[in-house]
């Protein structure tokens, strides 16, 4: 009897206490978010990862910022905390408790009375955490967001399966032309440059580890921009572009230097664009495609400018699920699928 009229008075005291005016999620670790916390208590807050260029509200967590120089990343910690009024009617341990709702399977969740410790995630994602607050009803639930956001899917198999067909793109093109230096290569323009013929264009992603697109934006009317992983590391998809491109030039017969340097209209200036199109033509010249790339998505990592977003995204373990096809012959919505490099699909 005791027991039950406890339980009648601690239901009582819930019902009575007050409402949650807010929550928040909050880390030393935690960079700029686009749409920053706290959380209106007492309401859903989903997170839709196709909102751009304004996402939902959420706190953010960039991979550079937690990552050390050997690409494992570090413990840090997220704060989950409650905003009740009136604070007087609640007592300490009628506050409520926190859940993990979704997110990967990465982290631990510590609590006490209202607020609660979510400690050293080493994934990337949406994590999703709801605060029941003891009151009755579902619309007592709050709810904040936690985003790691990852970058783009796994190209590597992709990058190999597509070698193969640059493989055969050369074999056409030497087959055709008795030489292919530089000085007579007029056909460069169509074979590489024009309507996106020698690049990936859209955005790799994967259904089940989606990348935030407000976090990695392209270009509408292009496709360009997107940063996908590679070998592990995030970078940006126009990497993967110079390395096709440096493979195949060796396979026509282009020296490393004039890859390099640029091709007709092609300057590259940049020293991972450079650095790309070079192991490209390393590994068509015989080196080691494995260790050759993981060689170069570091040396990309530790050379790009420490603002750029690739260096913010999270490596995206699952390869992607959106392919469509050529980038250049194929209208499709750069947004949602990626093309592969138009001239894999030409008859030079």
């Amino acid at each position: 009897t005791g027991e039950a009229e406890g339980i009648i008075s601690r239901a009582s005291l819930k019902m009575t206490a007050g409402k949650v005016d807010f929550v928040d999620a909050t880390s030393t670790e935690a960079g700029t978010s686009l749409n920053p916390p706290p959380f209106e208590g007492c309401k859903p807050w989903p997170f839709d990862v196709t909102r751009s260029p304004s996402p939902d509200k959420h706190m953010v967590v960039f991979y550079k910022d937690v990552v050390d120089s050997t690409f494992n990343v570090e413990d840090f910690d997220v704060a989950l905390t409650v905003s009740y009024s009136p604070a007087s009617a609640v007592r300490e341990d009628d506050l409520g408790s926190w859940y993990k709702t979704d997110g990967p399977y990465s982290g631990t969740l510590d609590q006490g009375n209202g607020y609660a410790v979510y400690s050293n995630p080493k994934l990337g994602g949406v994590y999703r955490f709801s605060f029941d607050s003891y009151l009755e009803g579902d619309a007592n639930i709050s709810v904040a967001n936690v985003v790691l956001p990852l970058a783009g899917a796994e190209m590597d198999d992709v990058m190999k399966s597509d070698l193969l067909l640059a493989d055969a793109f050369a074999a056409k093109v030497n087959a055709k032309y008795a030489s292919m230096e530089s000085e007579k290569a007029e056909q460069f323009d169509d074979w590489f440059w024009n309507y996106a013929a020698g690049d990936y264009t859209g955005r790799p992603d994967n259904a089940l580890t989606p990348t935030v697109w407000a976090y990695n934006q392209i270009q509408d009317g292009t496709g360009f921009g997107a940063v996908c992983t590679w070998k592990g590391r995030p970078v940006r998809l126009t990497k993967l572009s110079n390395f096709i491109l440096g493979y195949t030039m060796q396979q026509i017969g282009v020296s490393r230097e004039f890859a390099r340097l640029g091709t007709n209209p092609f300057t590259f200036e940049e020293t991972t664009d450079k650095a790309s199109v070079g192991a490209g033509w390393d590994v068509a010249n015989g080196a080691d495609y494995d260790t050759t790339v993981a060689n170069l998505v570091n040396y990309i990592w530790m050379n790009e400018d420490e603002d750029d977003k690739s260096r913010k995204l999270w490596p995206n373990p699952n390869a992607p699920d959106n392919y469509m096809g050529s980038s250049s012959t194929n209208l499709f919505n750069r947004n949602t699928g990626y093309g592969a490099p138009g001239f894999l699909f030409m008859e030079p």
